[in-house]
């Protein structure tokens, strides 16, 4: 995704990250506002998803495995949620 014309520092300040119990994700953070999800992997890697619809990420916290959730219902699903590695 572009990010030529997206404040990347405003998007990062409205999500509150939640520490996850998770083998490869450390933080999930959500803005109910702006639809974007991000995510902070255990090797520090941090990624936003744009347009990720509130149902997804209640889904998401909710998930037993939310590395396996994640991965099924957004990673894979590149025809729906653009993203940006940060």
């Amino acid at each position: 995704m572009e990010n030529s014309n997206i404040d990347l520092q405003s998007i990062i300040k409205r999500i509150n990250m939640y520490k996850v119990s998770s083998s490869n994700i450390s933080a999930l953070g959500y803005n109910q506002t702006t639809h974007v999800l991000r995510v902070i992997f255990s090797n520090n890697a941090s990624y936003l998803y744009f347009e990720v619809e509130p149902l997804i990420w209640d889904a998401l916290i909710k998930s037993q495995s939310k590395g396996r959730f994640l991965t099924e219902n957004i990673i894979r699903r590149k025809d729906k949620y653009k993203y940006l590695k940060i």
